[in-house]
């Protein structure tokens, strides 16, 4: 079965280092090494066509649009006009982009059954963040949208439940994240220390109401009182850099706290490795690649519940799952800080458990049985 995956912004001659670029990148990987076919859809500022090592090809369209993200590229839509028919299907990567509405459109023109797969819950907050403009488009464009796709492709299946009390009956199917080989680091390369400052670790955007890093930054500071640690806050700044770094100089123990540039030549797990524990107290969080790749580094999470990744950090033991609140964050880094000698023994055991459920592979073959029962 032929897969088409569409993500608009894709960087083709790039390595994938943003979560959605890794996410549907490692699916399409996935679905050849499990005897698929997948072409990777994009947009830039040039033509490219490329087959990659992992064996799926990248068609990217040129876009010469001066609103690049209003319009689709001319090359994109003749070859779905070309190659593209009933029996075909395509998955449209992203929350609230036009394009991808754009894209669903010219499908349903065409009669081409397409999934849309938003790697984020619709949880209340995704709302909160210029709801004067994503409530008119959420009503006016996003559910209509939904509500004609063959299914809605969630990294959980609980965010099927947020789809329903919004009126999208669309049924849903769960594909969740994995992790590239790659970035699996040597077991000899994983140490634990089991004195000294307890050095906490978070790795990804930095933005409040997304992340909770607001939360998170006051949940710090009050488990601080009590405790010998340090917080880590590591990322592109998504514009709320500033604000949080003067919340944290206003606090008791905001020294404490460092926020440290992204990254991106350094493997997450690798990055993980330095620090004792990760936190990712998200108010709305599709799944969480950076705790799963701590998890990957044997590192115990103190992770918010609404991530798709929670009910794994359940299943392997390896962490603490909390609510997006600065009480609930705060008492789950207490409970783990108090379980320092547990920490190797949980670390462990959630890399067992990623190592084992978190192969492309396996959750490509999962996928192709799901996209294969829309076809009947």
């Amino acid at each position: 079965m032929k897969i088409h995956l569409y993500l608009k912004d894709f960087r083709p001659l790039e390595r994938p280092t943003g979560g959605m670029e890794k996410a549907v990148a490692g699916l399409a990987g996935g679905i050849v090494a499990s005897g698929g076919e997948a072409i990777l859809l994009c947009e830039s500022d040039a033509d490219h066509t490329i087959q990659t090592p992992e064996g799926y090809t990248i068609r990217c369209f040129r876009n010469d649009h001066k609103r690049k993200h209003l319009h689709l590229a001319r090359g994109l839509r003749r070859y779905v006009e070309s190659e593209l028919n009933s029996a075909s299907l395509v998955v449209l990567n992203a929350i609230f982009h036009p394009s991808v509405a754009l894209f669903a459109r010219l499908l349903r023109r065409h009669r081409v059954p397409y999934v849309v797969a938003p790697h984020d819950p619709y949880h209340e907050s995704i709302f909160v963040k210029n709801a004067h403009l994503k409530w008119p488009y959420w009503y006016l464009i996003e559910r209509p949208m939904l509500r004609r796709a063959a299914a809605v492709q969630v990294l959980d299946r609980r965010h099927g439940d947020l789809l329903r009390q919004r009126g999208v009956r669309t049924p849903v199917i769960e594909v969740i994240n994995g992790y590239r080989e790659a970035d699996v680091l040597p077991v000899e390369e994983i140490k634990f220390r089991d004195s000294g400052t307890a050095r906490l670790l978070f790795l990804g955007r930095i933005e409040s109401i997304n992340k909770g890093l607001d939360l998170l930054i006051d949940a710090f500071n009050q488990a601080a009182e009590t405790a010998d640690v340090e917080l880590t806050i590591q990322g592109p700044d998504a514009g709320d850099l500033a604000a949080l770094k003067a919340q944290a100089a206003a606090l008791k123990h905001g020294n404490r706290i460092h926020f440290l540039p992204p990254d991106f030549k350094t493997s997450p797990a690798k990055l993980a490795c330095a620090f004792d524990l990760f936190v990712i107290p998200s108010r709305f969080e599709g799944f969480s690649l950076a705790a799963m790749e701590a998890m990957l580094a044997a590192r115990p999470v103190v992770i918010s519940d609404i991530a798709g990744l929670a009910p794994h950090v359940r299943a392997a033991g390896c962490g603490v799952v909390v609510d997006a609140t600065v009480e609930s964050i705060r008492d789950g880094i207490r409970s783990l800080l108090a379980r320092r000698a547990d920490w190797p023994t949980m670390g462990m055991a959630g890399r067992a458990y990623a190592l084992d459920r978190f192969r492309w592979p396996r959750i490509a073959a999962e996928a192709m049985a799901a996209y294969q029962n829309l076809h009947g």
